[in-house]
C-alpha cells in the first residue's frame, strides 16, 4: 500500500517535485554514462584498427626483404653452368648431375627416333615433346638470349660463340 502525502493544506504535490529535482540532478550522470559508452565503442574500434595495422605492417615488412623480388639464379664454378628462371617459375630444389661434358655425337641406329628437324626451323616449330621457351643461356658470364623465333642453327651458333668467348 502506497502512502502519499501531498501538501497538507496547500494541495502542493511534493512527491512529483522531488522526483523532478532528483531527475535533474542525475542528468549529468546519465550524460557521462552515455559519453562513456561512446568512448568505449570508439576505443574498441581503435583497438581493432591497431590490430589490423599491425597485421598489415607484418605483411608489408616481407616486401622490404631483398630476396622477395629477386629472380631465381644458380651458378657453378667448375662446370661453368648458370641457370636462371622467370619470376613465375615454381620455387624448389633441383639437382643436376653432370656425368660428362658435351661432345659431338653421331647417330648409330638405323632409324630416326622422331621427325627430322631442319636447322632453319624456328625453335617454336621443332615439334619437340617439351615445348621450347625463350630464356637466357649463360656461359662463364657471357649471356645469349634464346628466342622462340630463332632457328636451331642460330641458337647453336650463338651457344658456340658464347662458349668460345668464355674459353678465351
Amino acid at each position: 500500500m502506497d502512502l502519499n502525502v501531498s501538501g497538507l493544506a496547500s494541495g502542493f504535490d511534493w512527491k512529483n517535485m522531488v522526483d523532478q529535482l532528483t531527475n535533474i540532478e542525475r542528468a549529468p550522470q546519465r550524460r557521462m554514462r552515455s559519453e562513456q559508452s561512446g568512448i568505449r565503442t570508439k576505443n574498441e574500434a581503435f583497438t581493432r584498427l591497431k590490430t589490423e595495422l599491425t597485421s598489415l605492417k607484418t605483411v608489408s615488412d616481407e616486401l622490404k626483404k631483398t630476396d622477395f623480388f629477386d629472380t631465381r639464379k644458380v651458378t657453378s664454378s667448375e662446370t661453368h653452368i648458370s641457370a636462371s628462371a622467370d619470376s613465375g617459375t615454381s620455387s624448389g630444389d633441383y639437382n643436376f648431375e653432370i656425368y660428362q661434358l658435351a661432345s659431338s655425337a653421331k647417330q648409330l641406329g638405323g632409324t630416326d627416333v622422331g621427325a627430322s628437324v631442319s636447322s632453319g626451323t624456328a625453335m617454336s616449330s621443332t615439334g619437340f615433346s617439351i615445348p621450347v621457351t625463350a630464356g637466357t643461356i649463360t656461359v662463364q658470364g657471357v649471356q645469349y638470349t634464346v628466342s622462340t623465333d630463332d632457328t636451331l642453327a642460330e641458337t647453336l651458333t650463338a651457344i658456340q660463340s658464347a662458349v668460345r668467348t668464355a674459353a678465351g
